[in-house]
């Protein structure tokens, strides 16, 4: 149980992760020892109810036998009271208060009655050693065993951390000489063999590699890796040997940032779990009236005290704080597992309201930049004075158009011209070059500006027809040439679209695209609607007037920030940017993970309130049973101070469980992959 449920559940004492396991040896010791005592303990309290004999010598001396066992478990259970007494002086009330009161009330009212008894002051009367003991006892053990629980509540981060191995091969002087990775700074070079786990964050400067990135990414085979490409910290290095240039370590790698956003989930709150949390805030103070209210009201019947016991020992506040935050624990590890970032408790809550999604076409329907597929050329203009003109126009330009133009450029060793005037338009760029105006962009921008294409629009509409995207470079007031690019559509775009649409979600596409190969695309996928030939500023307006209609997610890349965070859930489609992209962050890059991303939100929400339901109706029914409130209506049925107890261990561990049953949930990929193969 942790100290206040206004925090995530934690262990004693533990300062850093591999704590963990030393805290787990301690606990099970102390569970051992316990449990020699309580055994004998638990017996002497059951063998009259269950017609067993003790024997005459234990009965005569049964007060000293339940004195010597109690105690020496209160002992080992003096952090419950340290506990507490600190939630009393910071006046904090909480489980530990309730727990610390009523088993001292229970052993200081049975030290006072036994010596009395003893000096023959009162006669013979009920004590409680072995309630005070017994309570204890089932904390400890239920303690431990929750303790155990936790561990496989945060195993899946656990693992992510000890992905980075201990040492890296460094290259010094033409040497290579192996240190711990503490020491490891950034651009330093490093070398990594085969089957081996790459370390850092970094860029492949010589070699090759294999790399598995599952562990980290979730996305299932190898992927190819030569100089230049980045490689992940963490991930397996399968075949191959390289030098790599240290670009992150320590915190801002990708995989540390991952454990970091896993922990910070519950930071961000649902608004069911604030309410729950409050209620477990007031709880105590409650129960401790009601256990005072049960004590009067039974006075003089024999089971005042046990009554009140009973009350104090049954409520459990911190089951409130525990119930939404395991789950929400557990759905980040599983989230991480198969590729999907959730950034907070409020976002698994916000996902069910959504009733649109929009999808940005480009890098996450398509491939993020086009393949330039042709380029026709008019006139005197050659096609790579045509490339030269529009790859120079878009010097400096971050968009995928431009990146392809660039690329191109460089394959073909085209040297660029410098524009001495640039200017980003509606529908595409203004440049001047070595003194002439020239104009790259969409057949709208050409119509605006009065650019005749009268005697090419026919073939230009039967490119688009064909799927093709249509760039137009002209040079003064004549079309020089036209660039066709083509976008490849990403793995399972249709299976995506079909399953959001099954889930009530209607799906729109967002694209600054021309409308004919737009409105292909969105026919070819099954798509409710497409909103094209869009700017930046056009696509924020499109998402406030549907946000006029409903709450709306938006899935684009890292770099449509503005749009991401316009929407009521952002979701982006790449790791570029982890830490300040909004709600949720697909790792793998897959399509079908978008579905899924609802599938995992509805599941760990109906576990968590499952959970809040069963606090709900354990701390209620259990605290107005053990006050005997129904004990007119349930004849017979009582809660002794010591079922109290052994209901208090188990009520966190049945909280846990529950949690854990999200790690068997399963994406729907692995069944449409199945059925592909077959």
């Amino acid at each position: 149980m942790p100290d206040d449920i206004s925090q995530p559940p934690k262990f004693p004492r533990v300062k850093n992760k591999q704590d963990i396991t030393a805290e787990i040896e301690r606990l099970r010791v102390k569970a051992i020892f316990v449990s020699i005592f309580a055994v004998p303990l638990l017996y002497i309290y059951l063998a009259p109810a269950l017609g067993f004999k003790l024997g005459y010598f234990i009965e005569r001396y049964i007060l000293i036998f339940q004195f010597l066992l109690s105690t020496p478990i209160l002992i080992f259970g003096y952090r419950i009271f340290l506990k507490g007494l600190r939630s009393v002086i910071n006046k904090k009330l909480n489980t530990y208060t309730l727990i610390s009161a009523s088993t001292a009330i229970a052993y200081i009212y049975s030290i006072i009655v036994s010596l009395l008894m003893l000096a023959g002051r009162i006669s013979p009367r009920e004590v409680y050693f072995d309630i005070s003991g017994l309570v204890i006892a089932f904390v400890i053990l239920g303690y431990f065993l929750e303790s155990r629980t936790h561990t496989r509540v945060i195993s899946g981060i656990k693992r992510l951390v000890n992905l980075r191995p201990k040492f890296a091969r460094l290259t010094r002087d033409m040497e290579e000489i192996e240190i711990p990775v503490d020491k490891i700074k950034k651009d330093d070079i490093i070398n990594i063999k085969p089957n081996e786990n790459i370390p850092f964050d970094g860029t492949i400067i010589e070699g090759y590699s294999v790399a598995d990135e599952s562990m980290v990414t979730g996305s299932w085979g190898y992927v190819n890796k030569e100089a230049g490409d980045n490689v992940i910290g963490g991930t397996f290095n399968k075949e191959g040997a390289f030098n790599c240039r240290v670009d992150k370590i320590k915190e801002n790698s990708l995989l540390m940032q991952l454990v970091r956003q896993i922990m910070d989930i519950g930071k961000r709150k649902a608004g069911f779990e604030k309410y729950s949390e409050k209620t477990g805030v007031m709880l105590a103070p409650i129960v401790i009236i009601i256990a005072v209210i049960a004590f009067f009201a039974w006075l003089g019947s024999g089971s005042a005290l046990s009554n009140a016991l009973s009350v104090l020992i049954i409520a459990c506040p911190a089951v409130f704080g525990l119930s939404v935050k395991t789950a929400s624990l557990v759905a980040g590890s599983t989230g991480i597992r198969h590729g999907i970032l959730i950034k907070g408790n409020d976002v698994i809550q916000k996902t069910q309201d959504i009733r649109a999604v929009v999808i940005s076409k480009s890098g996450v329907i398509s491939e993020e930049r086009p393949n330039l597929i042709e380029i026709i050329n008019y006139g005197k203009f050659r096609k790579n004075d045509i490339l030269k003109l529009a790859a120079s126009a878009e010097t400096g330009l971050i968009h995928p158009i431009a990146d392809e133009l660039r690329h191109q450029a460089l394959v073909k060793d085209i040297r660029l011209f410098k524009p001495s005037q640039t200017r980003s338009i509606a529908g595409g760029i203004q440049a001047k070059i070595r003194g002439k105006n020239i104009l790259v962009g969409r057949i709208g921008l050409m119509k605006k500006k009065d650019i005749s294409i009268s005697k090419i629009e026919k073939d230009l509409d039967k490119m688009q027809e064909s799927g093709k995207s249509i760039v137009i470079v002209a040079i003064g007031k004549k079309v020089a040439g036209v660039l066709v690019f083509a976008y490849k559509l990403n793995t399972y775009c249709k299976e995506m679209v079909s399953d959001l649409q099954k889930m009530g979600k209607k799906v729109i596409i967002l694209t600054g695209d021309n409308r004919i190969t737009s409105e292909i695309t969105a026919r070819y996928l099954g798509a409710d609607h497409v909103l094209y030939e869009m700017s930046v500023n056009d696509k924020i307006k499109a998402l406030k007037k549907l946000q006029g209609r409903g709450k709306i997610a938006f899935v684009g890349m890292s770099t449509d920030s503005e749009l991401i965070s316009q929407s009521d859930i952002g979701i982006a489609f790449d790791t570029r940017n982890l830490e300040s992209s909004k709600d949720i962050i697909l790792l793998k890059n897959s399509l079908l993970d978008l579905s899924s991303v609802f599938r995992l939100s509805r599941t760990a929400l109906r576990k968590m309130k499952q959970n809040l339901l069963f606090s709900y109706i354990y701390n209620i029914a259990g605290v107005l049973i053990a006050a005997g409130i129904f004990s007119g209506i349930l004849a017979g049925i009582i809660i002794s101070p010591v079922l109290a107890g052994l209901l208090l261990a188990v009520c966190p561990l049945l909280i846990m469980y529950n949690s854990l049953m999200l790690s068997f949930f399963m994406p729907k990929i692995h069944t449409i992959r199945k059925s592909k193969s077959e």
